[in-house]
C-alpha cells in the first residue's frame, strides 16, 4: 500500500494499481473543488489524476458518465488540451486520467491572448460537428428559450427549501423572499415581453446542427497553465450537448475568475467560424444573459440547500469547518444589484 496522509479505500488503490499495472507510491488530495474528490496518484516516475465523484439519491446527475464520455469525445476530435482518459469504474464512482502538469489559472491569466486560446480549444472540440448519441446532453441543457426560462424557474423554486435554522440561514430566507423573488418576477415578465417584441419563438428548439459540444462548467477556474504557457481544460462532469448561447452566458458570468465583456466577441467569432449565424446567436445571448445572471445568483446560495451542502462536505477532504454562507449571501446580493442596475 502507498504511503499516504489521507484515508482512501484500499479497494480503490488496488483498482488503480490494476489499471496502471504498477505499484502506487503515494496518493495526495488536491484541494479546490466543491463537488468531488481529486487526488494526485504517484507511481515510479509518473503522476496521474484520480477523481472520485459525489453521488446522492436526491441528485440524479451522473457526473462520472459526463466526464468519461466527454474525454472520449475529445480524443476523437483530436483535442490535446485536456487530460487523457485511462479507466473508470461506475461502482466505485471513480475515473483515472493523465496528470496535467502546471498551475491553476489566476486573474493575471485572464488576457485577450488566453481567451483566444480557450476559444481555439472550444473550436477544435466542435470542428467535426456532432452526431446524435455521441455525447449526453449537458447538465441543465436547454434547446429552447422556454426551457431556459423553466431552468431558472426551478433554481428559484428550489430556494424555498432553505431552512432558516440559524441566523445566517434566516438571512438567506429573507434575502430570497424580500429581494430575489420580487426581482425575478419582474425579470421573468421582461424576458417574455422582450422575446415577443423581437419575434423570438420561445417554444422553438434550436436545430441539431447548431448545438454545441460544451465543457459546461466553462471558465478560467477550470484551466491549468502549463510550463510552456499552454492552456489545458479540466473538469467535465457537467459536459455534453448544449445551446451555444448558454455556454457563452456561463463563460461571461463565471464568478471565480471573471472575464471582461469583450470575451463575448471572441466566442461569437468561434461559432461564426464554425458556421453559426452570428447575429442570431448574439440575439439569443442578449436576451438570455439577464436570465442567467439570476441563475448565478441562485447558485451562490447552493450551500443552504441540503444536497449541495452534503456535496461540499464530501469534497472537503481537509474537513475544515469554515462557514462561508454569509459570504455567499453577500456575493448573491452584489450580483443581484448588478442585475437590477442593468434592467
Amino acid at each position: 500500500m502507498p504511503d499516504s496522509t489521507i484515508k482512501i479505500e484500499s479497494e480503490i488503490i488496488r483498482w488503480v494499481e490494476r489499471n496502471l499495472s504498477c505499484r502506487v507510491k503515494n496518493i495526495s488530495p488536491i484541494q479546490g473543488g466543491n463537488n468531488n474528490r481529486v487526488y494526485r496518484v504517484e507511481t515510479e516516475g509518473k503522476s496521474y489524476c484520480l477523481k472520485q465523484f459525489f453521488t446522492h439519491e436526491d441528485d440524479p446527475r451522473d457526473r462520472l458518465k459526463h466526464e468519461f464520455r466527454f474525454l472520449e469525445f475529445c480524443k476523437t476530435q483530436n483535442v490535446s488540451h485536456v487530460p487523457l482518459l485511462i479507466a473508470s469504474d461506475k461502482k466505485l464512482s471513480i475515473i483515472l486520467m493523465t496528470w496535467v502538469e502546471g498551475r491553476t489559472a489566476n486573474e493575471d491569466d485572464v488576457t485577450p491572448k488566453n481567451m483566444m486560446k480557450i476559444g481555439e480549444i472550444l473550436e477544435k472540440m466542435n470542428t467535426k460537428g456532432l452526431k446524435e448519441g455521441v455525447l449526453p446532453t449537458a447538465s441543465e441543457a436547454c434547446f429552447s428559450l422556454i426551457k431556459h426560462l423553466k431552468s431558472v424557474d426551478r433554481r428559484v423554486i428550489a430556494l424555498e427549501d432553505i431552512d432558516g435554522r440559524d441566523e445566517i440561514a434566516q438571512e438567506a430566507v429573507d434575502f430570497v423572499v424580500d429581494e430575489l423573488e420580487p426581482c425575478y418576477e419582474k425579470l421573468r415578465e421582461r424576458f417574455l415581453a422582450e422575446c415577443a417584441e423581437v419575434g423570438l419563438d420561445i417554444n422553438l428548439e434550436i436545430k441539431w446542427d447548431v448545438r454545441v459540444a460544451s465543457p459546461s462548467d466553462f471558465g478560467f477556474h477550470n484551466v491549468i497553465v502549463g510550463g510552456d504557457d499552454e492552456l489545458h481544460l479540466v473538469d467535465f462532469e457537467y459536459a455534453g450537448v448544449d445551446d451555444a448561447a448558454k455556454l457563452i452566458c456561463d463563460f461571461l458570468l463565471q464568478v471565480k475568475l471573471p472575464v471582461p465583456a469583450d470575451a463575448k466577441g471572441i466566442l461569437l467569432d468561434v461559432f461564426e467560424d464554425l458556421g453559426w449565424d452570428r447575429l442570431s446567436l448574439n440575439e439569443r445571448v442578449r436576451v438570455l444573459l439577464p436570465l442567467y445572471r439570476m441563475k448565478w445568483v441562485c447558485m451562490m446560495l447552493n450551500e443552504f440547500l441540503p444536497v449541495s451542502g452534503e456535496r461540499r462536505e464530501f469534497s472537503n477532504q481537509e474537513k475544515k469547518k469554515v462557514d462561508t454562507r454569509g459570504r455567499q449571501i453577500d456575493k448573491a446580493r452584489t450580483m443581484l444589484k448588478s442585475l437590477v442596475a442593468n434592467f
